[in-house]
């Protein structure tokens, strides 16, 4: 997500004091938006009490310029910390709700609706929702971003929730499951055989060069060698790291 952190708005909130019909409309819009009015809105006047026409009046512009209106943008990092002050949720829901793409996330924040409000934790909820749309987009996000795979789930050798299911609280993202232990077995097997065992259309020598450009230790390794070639394809051109 972009744009300034919600502990950054109520900061520029403070220094700049406005209504809450300009606090909601700066909220709104998009975060490449909000980037511009903290960081290049200048009052005429110092140490007004009330500058709300004016941010109302500098977003406006900012719309305009940007071309953007904030429905179309993607859901703002404000927008979507506040959410998450609304239904908590621990960091890793919250992590694969940033991940998600934009109209999963616009789905989530605009048609969000728990079963029991009462709860202190929505991670789970919340999780399955952004699993089921809009169309396939947050079953793609929740795929890439570590759940159960259409061919885990008939096979049976991973628990069909993933890492955000049934017990998700205790998983880690390369947990040994009789899959992973599996894929090392055969691994040994293929060394004693002097085989490679590698599937056809990921090639052997493309995966090595993946794990020589992203280190990863040898269970990670036999889960993606043992994945479908198109899995592989679209790990080896789509795969982009935070840091």
């Amino acid at each position: 997500p972009v744009g300034p952190s919600s502990e950054r708005l109520h900061e520029f909130r403070g220094q700049y004091p406005m209504d809450d019909r300009a606090w909601n409309f700066l909220g709104g819009v998009g975060g490449a938006i909000q980037q511009v009015v903290v960081s290049d809105f200048r009052p005429k006047r110092e140490n007004d009490p009330d500058y709300s026409a004016a941010v109302t009046a500098f977003v406006r512009s900012v719309e305009s310029r940007e071309g953007r209106r904030g429905a179309a943008a993607p859901p703002s990092l404000f927008q979507l910390e506040s959410f998450r002050e609304r239904f908590p949720m621990d960091d890793r829901a919250f992590d694969y709700l940033c991940v998600s793409a934009a109209d999963v996330q616009r789905e989530a924040l605009q048609n969000f609706s728990p079963k029991r409000l009462e709860e202190t934790d929505f991670s789970r909820q919340l999780t399955a929702f952004l699993r089921k749309g809009p169309r396939t987009g947050g079953q793609e996000e929740y795929s890439r971003y570590g759940g159960a795979t259409s061919r885990d789930e008939r096979d049976g050798r991973v628990r069909k929730e993933g890492k955000y299911g049934e017990d998700w609280k205790q998983d880690t993202p390369w947990r040994q499951t009789d899959r992973t232990r599996d894929a090392g077995n055969r691994r040994d097997e293929r060394g004693q055989r002097g085989d490679s065992g590698r599937r056809p259309g990921g090639g052997g020598g493309r995966l090595l060069a993946f794990r020589a450009r992203y280190p990863m230790d040898d269970r990670a390794f036999d889960f993606l060698e043992q994945a479908d070639p198109a899995v592989q394809e679209t790990m080896m051109s789509e795969f982009a790291p935070k840091r």
